[in-house]
């Protein structure tokens, strides 16, 4: 344990500016995390003043703003360790445009894939994106955890069959599966990014310069807009699972404010799959293509392995008339699927 340093608004600045979170600050100057939060709340002027803040509402990136939002606890994750998107610099939410003019449009979605899990179900998914190119599928959309990411909760490291950052990267890059003329856009999810909290760089912006069928859409979410009138949300949450399937799905169909809902949302994480159509928003969590862990049976969740392929028909001004749900569900997890 290092000494502990006086504590002033310059060398909190000093420390986060070299560091890049409040944990890391803490630990460095010796002071519980709690305490230092209070600090700066406290000194939020002078802090301010000298890195020379503007008050700026829609600047979320600001580090006074990262270090004066509170951290949410969640008592179903208390044993795994958290990515919080205030901890690091957060790109805003993409907004890309793959918009169609036809009446008719099929795409895959998918989540948490987790290579380099011990569990991971590479066959599936290799499986399951032969299936989606004969159906006529020529995006597919993944809603984030690529990749296993390391230490992500007590005891991964049994579960793994790659261990750093760069194996990881390189084993995405040479097994994910490619199929000409399909296109894998994706977000990425806490398991992801456990490399950028401890400073390395993000996975998947690497593993999509060395995949051009790779489009990497950015962190945690992102909008896509499918047709003139239909947008998607893509979503990688925080948080433990609940006991219904559906009641995550639910509350983010709830969140949305009137004229800003997306027409279809897909959520990853929980490694669950479920439909709801609420609100005139059609809701999906993505399953998985992960057998279970023993951190998974830890926590009693027993995950679904597949895909789901969407048969979008759209009426003439591009708004939903008809959609078609086919999910494709692996009972059985393969043994040593590496």
């Amino acid at each position: 344990m290092g000494s502990k340093t006086k504590l002033t608004p310059e060398k909190y600045i000093e420390c986060y500016q070299k560091i890049g979170s409040k944990a890391g600050v803490a630990r460095k100057l010796c002071v519980d995390e709690r305490n230092l939060r209070r600090f700066v709340k406290r000194n939020q002027d002078k802090i301010n003043a000298l890195m020379g803040a503007e008050e700026d509402e829609s600047s979320a990136l600001s580090i006074l703003q990262q270090a004066m939002l509170p951290e949410e606890e969640n008592p179903e994750d208390e044993h795994e360790e958290k990515i919080n998107p205030r901890e690091y610099l957060v790109p805003s939410e993409a907004k890309v445009d793959h918009s169609t003019n036809k009446t008719r449009l099929k795409i895959g979605i998918i989540a948490d894939t987790h290579l380099c899990s011990k569990q991971q179900q590479l066959t599936y998914l290799k499986d399951f994106y032969c299936r989606a190119y004969d159906a006529g599928v020529r995006d597919i959309y993944h809603a984030g955890d690529m990749i296993a990411g390391v230490d992500v909760y007590p005891g991964q490291s049994n579960d793994l069959i790659r261990f750093t950052e760069d194996e990881q990267v390189d084993y995405a890059v040479e097994c994910y599966p490619k199929v000409d003329g399909v296109t894998t856009h994706v977000i990425s999810g806490n398991h992801d990014l456990i490399f950028v909290k401890r400073k390395g760089g993000d996975p998947l912006r690497l593993i999509s310069l060395h995949r051009p069928d790779i489009n990497y859409l950015g962190q945690f979410s992102a909008w896509v807009k499918l047709a003139n009138d239909c947008s998607m949300y893509l979503l990688h949450p925080d948080g433990g699972s609940a006991y219904a399937s559906s009641y995550k799905l639910q509350k983010l169909i709830e969140s949305f404010s009137g004229g800003q809902k997306p027409h279809l949302a897909i959520m990853g994480h929980y490694h669950r799959r479920c439909y709801v159509s609420e609100r005139n928003v059609h809701g999906f969590l993505g399953a998985c293509f992960e057998a279970q862990t023993d951190f998974l049976r830890r926590k009693a969740v027993q995950p679904v392995i597949g895909g789901t392929i969407l048969d979008i028909e759209f009426t003439d001004n591009g708004s939903i008339q008809d959609i078609g749900v086919n999910f494709r569900q692996y009972l059985v997890p393969k043994e040593k699927d590496y």
